[in-house]
């Protein structure tokens, strides 16, 4: 009966510890998860700039971040870079069918939010990454004079796209890293979706890749 006794009140307590444990989680594991969005997302403020350039790769919103700040004033010149193409369209193009490039959907859209086709550039040289794409204009910027740039990426790429954008630009030039407004991706409850939880995971791989091999060579630069 002792052992009973014992037992019981070992459950009991085992019982509360166990609420408090849940309640605790449920008042400070989304604060954590909204602390680990952070990680990834990190908005300069945007100012004026020779050009806005809008990165290879996401969906329309980038484009329309883009001619947001068109529109305000901030740029008069946007720049569409070209992500590398992947899975079958290099074979579907080697067969000899003319592919659509993979900024022309980019360009309507900003035509269709009332950016002169004069005011857009096109990057023709792909890259197959965010590191040689950002290489690739500069190599633009500084044939073109400019020294004052504004990315746009997508807002949880933000945080890597900027620690990349140190490294390829040194202190000579001034560039903000921007994500467009019109981001799906919600750092306030991102693991609630799967389209969100998913991007979170390989993004997060991918900024700790870069933070592991680019953060060094800037501290010793």
């Amino acid at each position: 009966m002792k052992f009973f006794k014992l037992s019981v009140t070992r459950l009991f307590v085992l019982g509360v510890v166990l609420a408090a444990a849940i309640a605790a989680g449920y008042f400070l594991v989304p604060d954590l998860l909204v602390g680990a969005a952070g990680l990834l997302v990190s908005d300069d403020e945007p100012f004026a700039a020779d050009a806005v350039v809008v990165l290879a790769g996401g969906g329309p919103e980038r484009s329309q971040e883009a001619a947001e700040i068109y529109r305000d004033g901030l740029a008069a010149n946007v720049v569409l870079t070209t992500r590398r193409p992947t899975g079958g369209y290099p074979e579907l193009a080697r067969a000899g069918i003319d592919l659509a490039p993979p900024y022309e959907n980019d360009m309507r859209i900003l035509v269709g939010l009332g950016v002169p086709g004069a005011s857009i550039m096109t990057l023709e040289t792909d890259a197959a990454e965010t590191l040689a794409e950002l290489g690739h204009v500069r190599q633009l910027a500084a044939e073109a004079g400019w020294d004052r740039l504004i990315v746009v990426t997508s807002n949880y790429r933000t945080r890597r796209t900027g620690l990349i954008a140190r490294y390829v630009f040194d202190a000579d030039w001034q560039v903000a890293v921007v994500g467009s407004r019109y981001d799906r991706f919600r750092p306030d409850g991102w693991w609630r979706n799967a389209a969100d939880a998913r991007a979170f995971l390989i993004e997060f791989q991918a900024w700790l890749f870069y933070e592991m091999h680019l953060r060094p060579r800037l501290w010793f630069r």
